[in-house]
């Protein structure tokens, strides 16, 4: 811990910038290399904007993103942005051409560090090696004047192998690209699962369809019927035992095949109500043998809120990232993820924007010649003529029809239509609605509607092209259906569809990928349908926004394993570490990544409010006057209610305006509803 030093230095030679004389340096692709090396950083220690060379001294120019700003007063030198200051030092060992040339290494000694002033979110960074074999460098840091921050007069750094940080030191593995992430199914320890199980019986419902039904309608029948069973629950406050949702094969742990789509379905949705309604439910999918259905009530009271038991195991769900090794191409035409010769792409959804958008990248990226773009409108479709013209005159030949994919009978016209001069090679399925509201509103119109053009409709997919020669099938899901989706129970049902299906696929030997993507910007995706106080509350969660350029990168890289359900989004480890109500199960690994806990009061602007547990919250209140106890309560509400409409502080909270006067929706009343459970107890 260091002190700011007294005294005025010297000048850093920064105060002209860019420096005078430099050559920049590319970044285009710059952390997803080093995460090819095992250095997999998160958004908020992405810092490095800008990199120049002049003789042997490289210049950085870092910065903060906006989560983190805020709490750069907080420290000497905020830890995210000392971190990216450091990288500046990974171009020492190429001549800059691409990111490959960069060496990954980790901090050994320091030498006569110096603080000059403190709570700077952007830095301007010299670093110069020195004339020995050590490998040393200094490095000097200034603020956005020029004027000196940070002095390092020798830093010593080891270079470290992807396999040094996969060996079992307690490192994490090199991962394919910081934002590619996977469900993994851990087993609890043995007498993990053995606690004592809540009083009362454990109410269940289990998940039954007939299975001489079709598909979407087994979808349908599942989804409905758990639908009511939870609003049922949720207007039984009174009850204190969670709800058991029980199915079988509607997840694969330890690559065991999916055997019940619908059931899959029912996960989405139920982790959706358990994102609106802690505590109160709980997922499990159980085999048939009799010892699992035993280990149940064990292992529903260990507190986990997704269980998958096989043969009394108990294991449960984590997002984790995905692993060099994991990630290895499992194709013979490993290195080309889009393999269609002269063969057409379908790409539903194909006018909109993440259709067009994925539509350029073959055309551009992949050389792809023949697409046929499918949407509702066809060419009356916004923006469509546009797309065509932009695809046309990058060399394809593209042909845009209009059509329910959810339609099984129109979708399977529209593929016989594609002639066998260009025949049907790979399907990309972005497709889809939405119709968001809280469990307890939610409706089973909602609900079918939502279905239609994204689970039916991946289902005809599959069901029509199953028998032809495909190359890739890639399903666009929503991260919504892995966690943090309160508000779109039917939305989450629909993707959580997707991924199980690609699971199947994969099992039988199909080419099959489900891309569970996170926020995408620019208006693309479901994003669209989100107010501005929507994207607030996502980004508290710790989830920020992917850009085209990081999307279009993270489907190249998926597409290039043989992964089928990956989860492609923007986590912020430390920002969901703090999460008011603490960390879901889903995403504890993500958060034990994040760096060590900051010390500081203050409360940021939508961030997180004042945790106080019950019992401290009682100490406090037992010992004021009746005045007092009515002002500590109101400031505490006042300060959520802030939080959660995103404003500044408790003083924009007029406390004589209704709630619906403010602003509230029904997902900003369930979030309000448990942050103040979480914070009274």
């Amino acid at each position: 811990l260091l002190a700011v030093e007294a005294g005025q230095p010297g000048p850093t030679g920064m105060e002209v910038w860019p420096p005078e004389g430099a050559e920049a340096l590319p970044l285009d692709g710059f952390y997803a290399q080093l995460a090819e090396h095992g250095f997999a950083y998160g958004p908020v220690f992405q810092g490095v904007r800008k990199v120049w060379r002049r003789g042997d001294d490289l210049f950085g120019e870092v910065a903060l993103p906006e989560q983190g700003a805020g709490d750069a007063a907080a420290f000497g030198v905020h830890p995210a942005l000392l971190d990216a200051a450091l990288h500046t030092k990974f171009f020492l060992t190429g001549d800059g051409a691409d990111a490959g040339d960069v060496g990954a290494s980790i901090p050994f000694a320091w030498n006569g560090v110096r603080l000059h002033a403190a709570g700077a979110s952007l830095l301007r960074v010299k670093v110069t090696p020195e004339q020995s074999d050590s490998g040393a460098v200094r490095i000097v840091a200034a603020d956005g004047a020029g004027a000196p921050v940070l002095t390092v007069d020798s830093l010593v750094t080891r270079t470290v192998t992807p396999d040094k940080l996969s060996t079992g030191d307690g490192r994490t593995p090199a991962a394919v690209h910081p934002s590619l992430f996977r469900v993994a199914w851990t087993s609890l320890p043995d007498g993990a699962a053995g606690g004592v199980p809540a009083a009362g019986p454990m109410e269940i419902h289990e998940v039954v369809t007939d299975v001489t039904a079709s598909v979407p309608d087994r979808v349908r029948s599942a989804t409905h019927a758990v639908l009511t069973a939870l609003q049922a629950r949720a207007e039984n406050e009174e009850e204190p035992n969670p709800l058991v949702v029980t199915t079988t094969g509607a997840v694969s742990v330890d690559d065991d095949p999916v055997t019940d789509l619908a059931g899959a379905a029912v996960w989405g949705m139920v982790r959706s109500a358990q994102a609106e309604n802690p505590g109160r439910f709980v997922l499990a999918d159980l085999d048939d043998d009799p010892a699992s259905r035993a280990a149940l009530a064990g292992a529903v009271a260990t507190g986990e809120p997704q269980l998958a038991i096989r043969a009394g195991r108990v294991s449960v769900p984590r997002l984790v990232r995905v692993t060099a090794a994991e990630g290895e191409p499992q194709r013979s035409d490993a290195g080309e993820p889009w393999p269609v010769g002269s063969g057409t792409v379908l790409v539903t959804g194909g006018t909109g924007g993440l259709g067009s958008l994925v539509a350029r990248h073959l055309v551009a990226e992949h050389g792809v010649r023949h697409l046929l773009l499918v949407s509702r409108s066809g060419m009356a479709a916004e923006g469509a003529a546009e797309v065509v013209a932009q695809l046309s005159e990058a060399g394809a030949e593209v042909r845009v029809e209009a059509c329910d994919v959810g339609d099984r009978d129109a979708l399977a016209e529209l593929i016989a239509g594609i002639g066998t001069d260009h025949p049907l090679t790979a399907v990309v399925h972005t497709a889809g609605v939405a119709a968001n509201g809280v469990i307890g509103a939610l409706t089973p119109e909602q609900v079918d509607y939502v279905l239609g053009p994204k689970a039916d409709a991946a289902w005809h997919l599959h069901e029509l092209t199953r028998d032809l020669p495909l190359t890739a099938f890639v399903l666009y899901s929503s991260s919504s259906s892995v966690v943090d989706g309160p508000g779109q129970g039917n939305y989450a049902a629909a993707n959580q569809f997707l991924s199980a299906l690609a699971e199947h696929r994969a099992a039988a030997g199909l080419p099959a990928q489900a891309l569970a993507w996170g926020l995408w910007d620019e208006q693309r995706g479901m994003i669209q349908g989100l107010t501005t106080t929507d994207v607030e509350r996502t980004r508290r969660w710790g989830m920020t926004e992917l850009s085209p350029a990081d999307g279009l990168e993270l489907l190249d890289l998926a597409t290039g394993t043989g992964l089928p359900a990956l989860v492609p989004v923007h986590l912020d480890p430390g920002v969901i570490r703090d999460r008011v109500g603490g960390v879901p199960h889903m995403l504890r690994e993500v958060a034990a990544t994040a760096p060590g806990r900051r010390a500081t009061s203050r409360t940021r602007a939508g961030g997180t409010a004042p945790r106080a547990t019950g019992p401290d919250l009682a100490e406090r209140l037992a010992g004021l006057t009746d005045a007092e106890r009515t002002r500590t309560v109101l400031d505490l509400v006042r300060t959520h209610t802030a939080a959660v409409l995103g404003h500044s502080s408790a003083d924009a909270v007029d406390r004589d305006r209704a709630f619906q006067e403010m602003g509230f929706d029904s997902l900003g009343a369930v979030e309000l509803r448990n942050r103040l459970m979480d914070a009274t107890g």
